[in-house]
């Protein structure tokens, strides 16, 4: 379920990248960024394991 802040969210920033991709000036920048966050989902992460006890 996706809550009503959450809608907005995704909203601003979707406006917000549109809004940086029409200037010429800051499309390389914003191309840079997304090629920067999605090597960082490919960087491999340690699962957390929860501590014994510490959930109800």
């Amino acid at each position: 379920m996706i809550t009503n802040t959450t809608q907005r969210f995704w909203g601003a920033l979707i406006a917000f990248t549109l809004l940086l991709w029409r200037d010429r000036r800051t499309r390389s920048w914003l191309i840079g960024l997304f090629i920067l966050l999605a090597a960082g989902f490919f960087i491999p992460q340690q699962m957390i394991i929860p501590v014994k006890g510490a959930s109800i």
